[in-house]
């Protein structure tokens, strides 16, 4: 029995050393936001020391090979494999973020999580993740969904302008750039700050135009 336990431990402490989490924590239980944060640093670290030796066997290679061929003209390389790692699939940064807010996680957090979300679904295309981040810039509550937003209306914490912004915000990406190019283009020459104040005016008259519709139906009323 000794032996088999031991064997036990031994397995799980080499995959933990190579994986950075215990076996048990791979599993399907439920697992509170502390749990989570540990298990990713763990993750991390691990792949910081591995991508440092292959940093290290790259830069040997690369240094031999180009010493080889221009000799005494060749200086020095610097290999560096980046720090940012895609550790958890698009799913697991939904439930993630779900786990988050359920558990009332600070807006810092949901938002930190939103951007990994994208970066994931989109992290060979880098148009894709900058027209998110732009439309992240003109949602009035990012990171709130419509739900939250209507609860969030009705104790007075927005207008009914952002709003309407908020619950039409794709129907308003979709005119704005019928009527003039695409978010990304748009304002490319100016900074990101003119564009996105610039984008926001006409959804603002966008907003306007729906509350006099509104206005102009209800019975009884005339303008």
């Amino acid at each position: 029995e000794w032996h088999v336990k031991e064997e036990a431990r031994l397995k799980d402490r080499i995959f933990k050393a190579v994986v950075g989490v215990d076996q048990e924590n791979r599993n399907e239980a439920p697992k509170n936001e502390d749990q989570i944060a540990s298990g990713f640093e763990s993750q991390i670290s691990v792949l910081f020391r591995v991508k440092k030796n292959f940093e290290i066997i790259h830069k040997f290679a690369d240094y031999t090979i180009a010493k080889l061929r221009y000799g005494e003209r060749f200086e020095d390389c610097d290999i560096d494999y980046g720090t940012n790692f895609f550790l958890k699939d698009v799913e697991e940064l939904q439930e993630e973020l779900k786990l988050a807010k359920e558990s009332g996680a600070g807006a810092a957090i949901v938002e930190a999580i939103n951007d990994n979300i994208v970066n994931t679904k989109y992290r060979d295309d880098k148009n894709s993740i900058l027209r998110a981040d732009i439309i992240n810039q003109l949602d009035p509550l990012p990171n709130y969904s419509i739900l939250d937003a209507i609860e969030i209306k009705k104790n007075g914490g927005v207008d009914e302008i952002n709003f309407i912004i908020k619950s039409s915000l794709t129907s308003f990406v979709n005119r704005f750039e019928r009527e003039n190019i695409d978010i990304v283009k748009f304002g490319s020459l100016g900074t990101f700050s003119r564009k996105i104040e610039e984008i926001r005016k006409k959804f603002i008259e966008y907003a306007k135009e729906q509350t006099n519709e509104i206005i102009r139906e209800e019975p009884g009323i005339t303008r």
